[in-house]
């Protein structure tokens, strides 16, 4: 509940206007927590597909946004370099109004700064606006890189180890025994606001095994888009 309300709070959504669209899994947290749970608690609109119609369509994304005026989506990272393409090589200029939309969540997996700032230059023909590509900090990712800082949700305490390592502390990190959660993610804290630098361990886990994160990222990128 109180990771519930933080993140409607953070968001600032209006339940008379807000629009959330969304093609994530319901296996995942992004998708059952932001983009089902979340909605249905506060009885907020929104527009959900399959994993598999988006990826049978290769335009879907940007056609629920612009039939349902959508004003919230959320996915990984790669999968906002695969728009950006999927923009370029099969949309016309203006086919799609995407200038609705102003909260558009990067996270799951490490940000790239690069795709970030493909895909608003992507979505200028479309009416993206620039300022509604926000990377997310949820230990799953990692914005190292990004000249952007962050500010915790509401109740949400950080700190900084000796190591290097951002602490956690609030109602929403899970509770069972020491009162702050060390993660393995690097950063400082610049006027109260957290800046992520990177990974201790940059590896993701792939069938059990440990996997340089380099190696999945080159994979990322061949998909076709």
């Amino acid at each position: 509940y109180s990771n519930a309300e933080a993140m409607f709070i953070g968001a600032k959504y209006d339940v008379e206007t807000d629009v959330m669209v969304s093609w994530l899994p319901c296996f995942h947290d992004m998708g059952m927590v932001g983009f089902l749970t979340i909605p249905m608690y506060f009885g907020a609109e929104l527009v959900k597909v399959t994993p598999m119609d988006f990826l049978r369509d290769t335009l879907l994304w940007a056609k629920l946004i612009d039939k349902y005026k959508g004003t919230m989506t959320a996915a990984p990272n790669f999968a906002y370099a695969l728009f950006a393409k999927r923009l370029r090589r099969q949309a016309k200029p203006g086919e799609f109004d995407l200038s609705t939309l102003r909260f558009a969540l990067s996270g799951a997996e490490p940000v790239e700064p690069a795709d970030v700032e493909d895909l608003i230059d992507a979505g200028k023909p479309f009416g993206l606006p620039e300022t509604a590509i926000l990377p997310a900090y949820g230990m799953a990712e990692t914005c190292g890189g990004c000249v952007y800082d962050g500010v915790p949700l509401d109740g949400l305490k950080m700190r900084i180890e000796p190591d290097g390592r951002i602490a956690l502390s609030g109602p929403m990190v899970l509770s069972g025994g020491e009162p702050w959660l060390v993660t393995s993610d690097l950063g400082e804290i610049v006027e109260g606001r957290l800046r992520v630098l990177g990974r201790a361990d940059q590896v993701a886990v792939s069938g059990g095994v440990n996997v340089p994160l380099a190696e999945v990222e080159s994979v990322l990128r061949e998909l076709p888009g």
